[in-house]
């Protein structure tokens, strides 16, 4: 994936806003971040735990200010969270169906509505994803068959305190029985047990909206509980590889891989080898069979999500979020027995796609039969790659030329040291002959230039009279990616 940085550029020209997306780029990628989502997790629990101790604890009591004063922070903080996530998402209609949960459960922050304080319960379904995600990245398989019953227990004590809390707050000047957080709890799971109110009716309408809430979260969590062991078992069966729906669609700048074949493996390791792209998610989509193994080995399988379908249809790309991708990597599918020329003929259809449901999307395919190139060509395609033509080529080289063979293999090879990288040409060298900074380059960066793109067209072993300019690319060997900005540039001898 050397190409990380040429990848944005034709993304940023056609979006028309590259300071938004960059933007969106830096925020998606800091709440994806562990730390950053357990850290929210943590202040969930604790604004959860403030608002239990508020419940129980008498009116009169002392602590009743501070508790109230630190659970209205916490909520600041949420709706802060909440606005920078609304600002890292490129839909505002696909963001409100996604954390309309959340928004309620902020909502008591306004005065007029501080008495449905109980409403920051409903946050924890928002710390049940989060440690459901995070217990899956950190035990990976091990997580997977208990990772359903941690949602159930988390709906299930959000429902009871949610209903015990409420319920004591809009009945416990009305009756007795409701008037103590015990009182209110044990109501609650009666009724949830029983699927009817127990003993004493709510009277007023807030409270017989929360008793039927009680007793629809009974009946959701024994069909749950049923679901989740049916679920279980069949997941077994299909050795955890289906992973359709598990955070995907939050899922932006990640890697789309469709189909699959003996080189995926190997390619996957580059990728993840690569220093930009150690946390990269990686969605593959391909038509597995539900007891198909697939080897990951060497790989970091948290990173790893996939989509079992077929790549060629609308749907099955959009449950991969392809709109929301990086970059989109097409191979040769051998999963199913076909043809060459019908495996040449998906991944052009594909290709086509994938471009007109996402014409900002870097792709890159590779191709059987070199004569189907024109099409993707004039499709948009980025890179095109065709392994025999390579593989003909390498082997005549280093039948030609002795000693290309090992250094083919260092330079193909992230984990050797030196590999090629692409670095955009900064604005300050627009005009500069290559001259004036190909030794800079060296000398600085220990990076030799071995190449200049500009545009569509790439010239290698380029003449030091060529002039830069802003917008090229130069194509450099080194042991890792240079910043060309950290290079000072000489006096131009053409200054006068």
């Amino acid at each position: 994936m050397s190409d990380s940085h040429e990848t944005t550029a034709p993304a940023r020209r056609r979006s028309g806003a590259p300071p938004v997306q960059e933007r969106r780029g830096r925020l998606s990628r800091f709440f994806r971040d562990a730390r950053v989502e357990m850290t929210i997790a943590a202040l969930i629990v604790l604004s959860v735990a403030l608002l239990l101790a508020e419940s129980i604890l008498p009116a009169s009591d002392p602590w009743q200010p501070a508790l109230l004063c630190a659970g209205e922070v916490l909520t600041l903080v949420f709706v802060l969270e909440l606005v920078l996530r609304y600002l890292a998402h490129p839909h505002a209609g696909e963001f409100l169906g996604e954390y309309w949960l959340d928004i309620v459960a902020v909502a008591p922050l306004f005065r007029p509505l501080r008495f449905l304080r109980f409403l920051r319960l409903l946050r924890l379904f928002r710390a049940g994803l989060v440690l459901h995600r995070q217990s899956r990245q950190l035990l990976g398989t091990l997580a997977e068959t208990g990772g359903e019953y941690i949602l159930l227990t988390i709906f299930l004590a959000t429902a009871v305190f949610l209903g015990a809390i409420g319920i004591m707050q809009t009945e416990g000047h009305r009756s007795e029985e409701f008037n103590t957080f015990g009182s209110a709890l044990w109501w609650t799971v009666l009724s949830m047990a029983t699927g009817q109110p127990t003993q004493t009716l709510p009277g007023s309408n807030l409270g017989k909206l929360l008793a039927l809430f009680v007793i629809l979260c009974g009946a959701t969590v024994f069909a749950m509980f049923t679901g989740i062991v049916s679920a279980v078992m069949v997941e077994r069966m299909r050795r955890h590889m289906d992973e359709r729906n598990l955070g995907i669609d939050e899922l932006a700048g990640h890697i789309l891989l469709c189909g699959w074949n003996w080189s995926a493996n190997i390619m996957l390791q580059q990728i993840q080898r690569d220093p930009r792209h150690v946390r990269t998610p990686i969605v593959v989509i391909a038509e597995f069979s539900c007891d198909e193994t697939i080897d990951f080995t060497g790989l970091r399988r948290e990173l790893i999500y996939i989509v079992r379908g077929d790549f060629t249809k609308v749907a099955v790309l959009g449950q991969a979020n392809v709109k929301r991708a990086a970059v989109a990597i097409l191979l040769a599918d051998q999963v199913v027995r076909r043809s060459d020329q019908d495996r040449d003929a998906r991944t052009v259809l594909a290709a086509l796609t994938i471009e007109k449901l996402a014409p900002g999307v870097f792709t890159c395919v590779e191709l059987l039969n070199a004569e189907n190139e024109g099409h993707l060509r004039m499709a948009g395609v980025e890179e095109v790659v065709v392994p025999d033509v390579l593989q003909a080529d390498i082997l005549a080289l280093a039948c030609l030329n002795r000693g290309l063979g090992g250094m083919f293999r260092e330079l193909f090879e992230n984990a050797r040291g030196t590999s090629f990288y692409t670095c955009p040409v900064p604005p300050s060298w627009d005009g500069v002959q290559l001259a004036q900074v190909f030794g800079g380059i060296k000398q600085t960066l220990n990076a030799v230039v071995v190449g200049v793109k500009s545009g569509q067209r790439v010239e290698s072993n380029p003449p030091l009279e060529l002039r830069l300019a802003s917008g090229d690319f130069l194509v450099v060997v080194a042991g890792q990616q240079p910043d060309l900005e950290t290079l000072r540039l000489p006096p131009r001898k053409d200054a006068a």
